[in-house]
């Protein structure tokens, strides 16, 4: 039994809430510490990592509110 359109979205929506929340923390660091020089490696990773895992739950959210019922039974979510 799969969950409920609105349970997913909901579960979607939380987890792309807290990736922008933690995007922002860091592209906040700067101005916290004061050191404005140039990101280090880690961080740009870490940056280039939240904004695909944002990017993909967006997507995710968009394919919910498509009709394409195969589609959607091929992720679980019909």
């Amino acid at each position: 039994m799969g969950k409920d359109k609105n349970d997913v979205r909901e579960e979607l929506e939380e987890n792309l809430d807290a990736r922008i929340s933690q995007l922002n923390n860091v592209l906040q660091r700067p101005l916290d510490t004061g050191d404005y020089s140039n990101l280090s490696a880690k961080e740009l990773d870490e940056i280039t990592w939240l904004e695909d895992e944002i990017d993909s739950i967006e997507d995710e959210i968009d394919l919910l509110e498509d009709d394409d019922d195969i589609v959607k039974d091929f992720f679980g979510m019909k």
